[in-house]
């Protein structure tokens, strides 16, 4: 994992590539992970590939979410809504980097000790072991990016694509 400043840093060999902006808002993980299921389909990647990265993408946006500060609904024009930016890039490496953006400077870490039975601090410890790689990135413009890149597995067939 590495930690490094840059301008939004546009993934080596990317194929195409599909974003969304979201309101750090409870539901932004779900719609993250409708907007992955269907970049899958448009990708032709198998079941697990997309099964993969919802699950990557639920934890990174959820830690983003986190981060920001969730704010329950949408307040008064007054009052800014923080938004989370998710991007997802299909590589020619046969990879998929997902990025997911927040206001948050802290440092990603993974956390150390946690008992048995706490309910939650485990998510950057799954995306590290879904991931090929994983890391993050301060921007110009004062935000974080967390990254994560999993393997892209083609459909074998159309019927195999969700």
């Amino acid at each position: 994992m590495g930690g490094q400043v840059a301008a939004v840093r546009e993934p080596t060999g990317a194929i195409d590539t599909n974003r969304m902006d979201l309101a750090a808002v409870g539901t932004a993980a779900k719609l993250a992970r409708v907007f992955a299921k269907h970049t899958a389909k448009k990708w032709q990647l198998s079941t697990a590939t997309c099964e993969m990265a919802e699950f990557v993408i639920s934890e990174l946006c959820g830690n983003a979410i986190k981060a920001t500060g969730t704010i329950a609904t949408v307040g008064p024009r007054d009052e800014p809504t923080q938004i989370i930016n998710l991007r997802l890039a299909l590589l020619k490496t046969r990879s998929i980097m997902i990025e997911v953006e927040d206001a948050d400077l802290a440092t990603p870490k993974i956390q150390d000790g946690l008992e048995e039975l706490a309910e939650g601090g485990r998510g950057l410890f799954i995306v590290q072991a879904l991931s090929k790689q994983w890391g993050f990135y301060h921007t110009v413009n004062g935000r974080k990016v967390v990254w994560a890149e999993i393997e892209a597995i083609r459909a074998n067939s159309p019927g195999e694509v969700r």
